[in-house]
């Protein structure tokens, strides 16, 4: 007992001071790196969620590792997928918040969100902005070459649906990212209300209402993610952590981050009644 206790007092001794210099090192990294601070800055990110603050405390510097999460895709996209960057390559981003990153791209591309007010402040930048329920969306087969979903899967109550359905729209590729965790975790809605009420100095986002996507309703593993996607009919190609420290894809070990990366592909592609039509013409 005396020694599970001395663990503890350990343990909480040693956090504090690697919560400070986490913090300290984004910091750095993002003084030193001008990319970050003229695409991904400190005030956009401020404004990031529209309807939600975002926390930036030693313990929880949120804006700092969303504008590192952030550069570190862009970096990812310019090297290993430069064709997404193209005015004429369709890019869909859903569960958008702020446009950013096809502001960062300089192209255009289409945001869905299910919230008017981040609708509206996506619209202000000049972004094409839709409302759409990321279970349901409103676009025909194959619309976009490819589609991304960051930290949005995780507030939905069937991930599986929405899998399908971006799968249903999407050519080529979907990139996702979702909560890092080791076990698949499964949440009682009462837990997330009760927390997104909290201050901020307890750990919280000081939320006056709590709305029913604000909330984690599940976070996957990475093993048990894959399983979920090949529901949807979709293969997983590869998948890495988004370390703040290192490029994203260069590193299979989480160093600290919250964030997992996924690329998936769809499995089964439906052939549209004019791509049949030619086909038959062909042959």
């Amino acid at each position: 007992m005396i020694k599970n206790l001395a663990k503890k007092i350990k343990r909480v001794i040693v956090d504090k001071p690697g919560n400070k210099r986490m913090y300290a090192r984004l910091e750095s990294l993002i003084e030193e790196t001008q990319e970050i601070k003229d695409m991904f800055s400190y005030e956009q990110f401020a404004k990031h969620y529209v309807y939600e603050p975002s926390r930036q405390t030693v313990d929880h510097p949120d804006i700092f590792i969303n504008q590192v999460r952030y550069f570190r895709m862009y970096e990812y996209f310019k090297n290993h997928y430069p064709d997404v960057f193209y005015s004429h390559t369709k890019v869909a981003d859903f569960g958008d918040t702020s446009g950013l990153l096809f502001r960062a791209m300089k192209r255009e591309g289409t945001s869905v969100n299910i919230n008017q007010d981040v609708i509206d402040y996506i619209k202000s930048f000049g972004v094409e902005a839709l409302i759409g329920d990321v279970e349901d969306l409103p676009f025909k087969d194959n619309e976009f070459d490819y589609s991304f979903c960051f930290q949005c899967l995780e507030h939905l109550p069937n991930p599986i649906k929405a899998l399908s359905e971006i799968g249903r729209v999407t050519q080529k590729k979907i990139f996702i990212s979702i909560p890092y965790v080791k076990q698949t975790r499964i949440y009682d809605n009462a837990f997330w209300v009760d927390l997104k009420m909290k201050s901020v100095e307890e750990g919280g986002w000081n939320e006056r209402e709590v709305r029913d996507v604000d909330g984690h309703k599940f976070e996957f593993s990475a093993q048990d993610f894959k399983k979920i996607a090949s529901h949807a009919k979709m293969e997983c190609i590869d998948h890495y952590p988004i370390n703040y420290f290192s490029p994203l894809g260069t590193n299979r070990k989480n160093e600290g981050t919250y964030f997992n990366f996924f690329i998936l592909r769809p499995t089964e592609k439906k052939i549209s009644k004019t791509q049949k039509q030619h086909k038959e013409v062909s042959i």
